[in-house]
Parts: structure tokens; sequence; C-alpha cells
């Protein structure tokens, strides 16, 4: 059986109004360190609109988007972020996604020598097997990618779900059983 085409998700450069977090530094503690539920201050924006996923500094879920996401990934545990507007008192709702590790990526992958960044993301099909939605750690500290199957790239497009672009990505390794 031949696996499906998986995609990874990236931020919407169209939107030029997204919530943007103030306190970064708050999200970026250990997942475990976080409290349940966290208010954030947003930088003020009379044209904010709200959307489905907000890919920097980290990635933040609408509840539309982390409905579909627990369905695809039954471990991704989640916390909840208010995300308020002062100057309007507008306030967004946003969950705070933690993925466990899954090592997919596949010897194929290539780097930029100056950095160690990733310069071509190739995913290997055997360790993908099973799984629909993955964090992908990069080598770099903070850098990371979000992977999702042609399954769930579906489930969000029929939802209309925004704030993101699929950008597919190539896969080796053949088929899986």
């Amino acid at each position: 059986m031949r696996l499906p085409d998986y995609f990874v998700m990236k931020n919407d450069p169209r939107i030029a109004h997204k919530p943007a977090v103030l306190q970064i530094d708050l999200l970026k503690k250990p997942f475990h360190e976080l409290p349940p539920v966290q208010v954030l201050e947003a930088r003020p924006d009379p044209a904010m609109e709200a959307v489905d996923w907000i890919a920097d500094p980290v990635p933040l879920y609408s509840d539309a988007l982390k409905n579909i996401a627990e369905k695809y990934n039954i471990f991704i545990r989640f916390k909840k972020v208010y995300i308020v507007d002062p100057s309007s008192g507008n306030d967004l709702v946003y969950w705070l996604a933690d993925y466990p590790s899954v090592d997919v990526l596949s010897s194929a992958t290539e780097y930029h020598v100056h950095n160690g960044s990733v310069k071509r993301l190739v995913l290997d099909r055997g360790k993908l097997r099973g799984h629909h939605i993955v964090q992908i750690r990069g080598p770099r500290r903070g850098e990371s990618y979000l992977a999702i199957s042609l399954h769930a790239a579906e489930s969000f497009l029929r939802r209309g779900l925004s704030g993101f672009v699929l950008e597919k990505t190539e896969l080796d390794g053949g088929y899986a059983l």
C-alpha cells in the first residue's frame, strides 16, 4: 500500500494582520512548564483578523483546527492561550500544541553548510507510517516543521481553515506495507 502525499504547513504570507503576541518568551518555555491557560497581549492592530493557524513564534491553533488535529494524532497535548488586544477589547482563543517526537527525516534531507538548517526537506515513508500530523524538529534550535498527510490536509481545506499554505514534501523510501 502506498502512503499518501505529505505537506508542510507554512505561514500564509497573504494575511497581513494575523494576531501577533507581544510576550513571546512566555510561549518558548518547555511545554510541561507552561500553565494550562495563558493570557497574552497582542500587538495593537485595528485590522487584526482571526485565523486558524499562527506559525510564529510558535504554532497556535484555533478551536476548529485543534478539533481536527486531535482526530489525526491522539497523542497531541494542548494548552489554551487567550490573545487579547487591549486597544480594541478583542480576545481570541488559541491552543498551543505539544507533539510526541517522531524521527521522520530521511537521510536524503540536505542541510545548509553555513548554519546547519534544513535546505531540502525529505521525509522517510517508512517512518511516517501511521502518522498523519507530525512535528519535525530541525537540527537548529527553534527550527521545526509541521508535516501533515494528504488526508489531514483535505480535512483542513474542506472546512475552509485559514492562516496557512501547504507545500508538498518530498518522500523517500518507496512504499510502506
